[in-house]
């Protein structure tokens, strides 16, 4: 993966954080559903079917329960990084005046808010080319965070 190709990326990434975080929780409770179901049948609630081929709701069962673990793996590999970036962006020892302070302020109101990098600026009363550049530092760091 290039670097345009890597920043890109990453973008969408800190652009569907919040999306991606309901996901995960949707999924974790899915998956909880399905496991208490599984565990249920084990104690006579529900009859045990099939015999094992596609059909079989068992294994249908077994292989959404897979599914869904697979699924929660990839969005926890792009959401965990990030959550802990904000994290650290937000700790109380951040001077106000740092550029970290800014990064911060960029991934609430541009990534997670959905404003424009005019309207970041305006908010910052800063420039939109210092507003660009924390973005950049910002994405830089995440990717480094993820490993890419």
């Amino acid at each position: 993966m290039d670097g345009k190709t890597k920043f890109r990326y990453v973008e969408r990434c800190l652009y569907k954080y919040p999306e991606n975080c309901i996901r995960l929780n949707t999924l974790r409770n899915a998956l909880e559903e399905l496991r208490a179901s599984t565990s249920a049948r084990g104690q006579g609630f529900e009859p045990i079917m099939g015999g094992g081929g596609p059909g079989d709701p068992v294994a249908m069962r077994a292989a959404r329960i897979a599914d869904i673990e697979g699924e929660i793996a990839g969005l926890e590999a792009i959401t965990a990084p990030i959550a802990q970036i904000h994290k650290e962006l937000g700790s109380e020892y951040i001077l106000a005046d740092s550029p970290k302070y800014g990064m911060r302020k960029i991934l609430d109101l541009c990534y997670f808010g959905g404003n424009s990098g005019a309207q970041v600026a305006q908010i910052l009363n800063t420039s939109e080319r210092n507003v660009y550049k924390m973005r950049c530092r910002l994405v830089d760091m995440v990717i480094r965070c993820l490993g890419l």
